[in-house]
C-alpha cells in the first residue's frame, strides 16, 4: 500500500455512469440539425476529450458556426437532462467516505457548470476539495497543469498523489505529472488501451482503491 495524500478522480466513466444521458443529448442535437442519430456505443467512443471533440466526432462538421450552434443545443439540452439516467457507479459513495480524510479532486474535460449540477444532484459535491473542469485551465487532460498546480499549492510530492480514471487520457495525465496511476475497468474506456499504457494499478471496482491507498 502507498501513503497517499491526494487522490484525483476522473468523472464520467469513473465516478458516474453518464453515457445514456450524454448520448441522448448528442442525439437530440443531431436531430435538431437533421443528422442521423447514433447508438450509445458509438457516442461513448467520443467521450472524454471535451465537448468540442464529442460534437465534431459525432456530427462530422467542420464549420465553426455550425459547431457553435451544436454546442448551444447540446448544452441547453444536457443541462436539463444530465440526471435523467446518470448514477454513481457501485461503491463510489462508500469509497469517498472511506477516504474522507484524504484530499480529493476531480479533474475532467467536462464543462464545470455541468459538473456542478451533476455532483450536487448525486450528493457528492461536498466530498471534493477541488473540482476542475474544461475551461478552468488553458489546457485539459492529458495536460498535467491542473494536477501540478494542486500539488504545488498543497506542497504534495509526486509520490503522494494518484490519479484514478477509466480512459487512456487519465493515465497519460498521471504519467505526464509524474504521479501514480490507477485504471478502472468498468467505465467507458477500452481496457486494452489502459493496459497498453502500463498504469501502476488496474482495478475492477472502485472499492479496491482501499487496498492501494493508505
Amino acid at each position: 500500500m502507498k501513503t497517499i495524500k491526494l487522490i484525483i478522480f476522473d468523472l464520467d466513466g469513473t465516478l458516474i455512469d453518464s453515457k445514456q444521458d450524454i448520448a441522448n443529448s448528442v442525439n437530440f442535437t443531431l436531430k435538431q440539425l437533421n443528422f442521423h442519430q447514433l447508438s450509445v456505443e458509438a457516442v461513448v467512443k467520443y467521450i472524454g476529450k471535451g465537448l468540442g471533440y464529442l460534437l465534431k466526432s459525432s456530427i462530422r462538421m467542420e464549420d465553426e458556426s455550425d459547431l457553435n450552434r451544436a454546442r448551444e443545443i447540446f448544452i441547453n439540452h444536457y443541462s436539463q437532462h444530465s440526471l435523467d439516467n446518470t448514477t454513481l457507479f457501485p461503491n463510489v459513495m462508500e469509497t469517498l467516505q472511506h477516504f474522507q480524510d484524504k484530499i480529493k479532486a476531480i479533474i475532467t474535460n467536462k464543462k464545470t457548470i455541468l459538473n456542478n449540477t451533476i455532483l450536487k444532484g448525486l450528493y457528492i459535491a461536498d466530498k471534493f476539495d477541488f473540482i476542475i473542469g474544461s475551461g478552468d485551465y488553458p489546457k485539459g487532460k492529458p495536460c498535467p497543469d491542473s494536477t501540478n498546480d494542486i500539488m504545488k499549492r498543497l506542497s504534495i510530492k509526486k509520490n503522494e498523489a494518484i490519479i484514478v480514471g477509466d480512459m487512456d487520457i487519465d493515465i497519460k495525465t498521471g504519467k505526464n505529472a509524474g504521479i501514480l496511476t490507477c485504471g478502472v475497468t468498468y467505465g467507458l474506456g477500452s481496457v486494452e488501451n489502459l493496459k497498453e499504457l502500463n498504469p501502476d494499478y488496474i482495478i475492477d471496482d472502485l472499492m479496491e482503491l482501499r487496498d492501494i491507498v493508505k
